[in-house]
């Protein structure tokens, strides 16, 4: 369950460095 728990976290800071990318060059 942890290590379910620590991927998902590693995801979700994933998806907000594509999402700030995104923010930056559009």
């Amino acid at each position: 369950m942890g290590y379910i728990k620590s991927n998902f976290g590693f995801l979700a800071t994933e998806i907000s460095r594509l999402e700030t990318s995104v923010m930056l060059l559009s």
